[in-house]
């Protein structure tokens, strides 16, 4: 399944892949060598199995990462895919790991990067907030919330 791409999920991420303001303005802000910032996700309706994740990771250590995996409490899996578009075809493909570089960042959005939720336990609902935890090779853990924003949302800064 690492190069296939199921056609649910790939409905699901080019509906919420509308272009938008999403920015993560997330330099300065870090408090720690690594960390993860901007957490957003989109309302579902109440039968989606699915949902992508967007937030930031900045990097301003002098080494080098590699996100490996992903985990929440509010759905059974979340996978690394991205999402890219060739004379007008969407395409998303599993990605294993990521690489965040050292003094830089990787902005996960529509698009672009994300994190897939596979099997949701319930709706998300506007306004709810959970916890992500990404581990990276290096035996770092972040955790950050997510906070879900209207299903029509372009990112934070969208407001809807």
């Amino acid at each position: 399944m690492r190069r296939s791409v199921c056609v649910s999920w790939m409905a699901t991420a080019f509906a919420m892949a509308l272009p938008g303001s999403f920015s993560a303005n997330a330099a300065g802000a870090c408090k720690e060598t690594i960390c993860a910032e901007q957490g957003w996700t989109r309302a579902t309706p109440r039968d989606a199995q699915t949902a992508a994740i967007y937030f930031s990771i900045v990097n301003e250590g002098d080494a080098a990462d590699i996100l490996v995996k992903a985990s929440t409490p509010v759905a059974a899996s979340a996978m690394f895919h991205r999402t890219t578009m060739t004379k007008s075809i969407a395409r998303m493909d599993m990605v294993a790991n990521i690489p965040v570089p050292a003094h830089g960042s990787v902005t996960f959005g529509p698009l672009g990067y994300h994190a897939m939720l596979t099997g949701l336990k319930a709706p998300l609902a506007e306004g709810a907030r959970f916890p992500l935890t990404l581990d990276l090779s290096s035996g770092r853990h972040l955790s950050f919330d997510i906070h879900v924003l209207g299903s029509t949302a372009r990112g934070p800064a969208s407001g809807g």
